[in-house]
């Protein structure tokens, strides 16, 4: 995700749907594969929100090759840096539950969303509350779940496919009632049901001699954030088919 458009119209290609990439925390969608976002990127998009009056509709369109038919399709990105599921923000915006509307099913076309949510929740709860963060506090893996089954059932409603990816490890997280939260959440998007399909990031990012931390490969210096080979380790997971 770099300049910001307000909005994007998809008037082409009609029969094909438009997906929708719905990162809170890790990544967002741009040029066809997924890319770094690091402690910088998230300063440089808090000054941006409070210069643009919380501008949260900071989307993009790419458009990756259609396999199945040898053409372009347009992609929006409604990911939002900081964001959380459950908490408004000063800085990183309206909570998940909030903005879905907007951002997703009231967008053009939109075929398909993949959700990546819970991560801030999970992280933002454990530390002191700030001017961005007033809201701060521990989350459960119930209070996610049922978070996420509002996003999949206000999806379903307008007719759109949901894929849920599950929240990779890093630092943060790695113990603890964070790690319990995690673990608990993710077991629940890859065997629920509800989602109608799942890109397990978790596993793809993981390290398998230590699976409560980014693969080291994978992983940029705070250890939380994946680096660009994360990025399009993300990206090469999910199934083009799928959108």
């Amino acid at each position: 995700m770099r300049p910001a458009v307000p909005t994007i119209s998809c008037t082409a290609h009609r029969s094909r749907s438009t997906p929708v990439a719905w990162p809170g925390h890790h990544a967002f969608a741009d040029g066809g594969h997924l890319r770094r976002r690091g402690p910088d990127d998230h300063r440089e998009d808090r000054q941006r929100h409070r210069q643009l009056h919380l501008r949260r509709h900071r989307r993009r369109r790419f458009d990756p090759p259609d396999h199945r038919q040898g053409r372009p399709r347009p992609v929006l990105n409604a990911g939002i840096g900081g964001n959380r599921v459950l908490s408004d923000s000063a800085c990183f915006g309206q909570k998940a539950t909030t903005r879905f509307r907007h951002d997703v099913l009231d967008q053009t076309h939109v075929g398909t969303v993949i959700v990546l949510e819970g991560t801030n929740d999970i992280l933002m709860g454990e530390t002191a509350p700030n001017a961005c963060t007033t809201t701060s506090r521990r989350v459960t893996a119930a209070e996610l779940i049922e978070a996420h089954r509002a996003l999949i059932r206000a999806a379903h409603a307008r007719g759109i496919t949901v894929i849920g990816a599950t929240l990779p490890p890093g630092n943060g997280l790695e113990s603890g009632t964070p790690a319990e939260t995690r673990a608990a959440l993710n077991q629940w998007i890859r065997t629920a049901g509800a989602y109608e399909a799942v890109v397990d990031f978790d596993r793809v990012l993981a390290d398998p001699l230590n699976p409560e931390q980014l693969l080291p490969a994978y992983a940029s210096k705070d250890g939380l954030h994946p680096n660009d080979a994360g990025y399009r380790a993300m990206a090469d997971a999910v199934n083009v088919d799928s959108l």
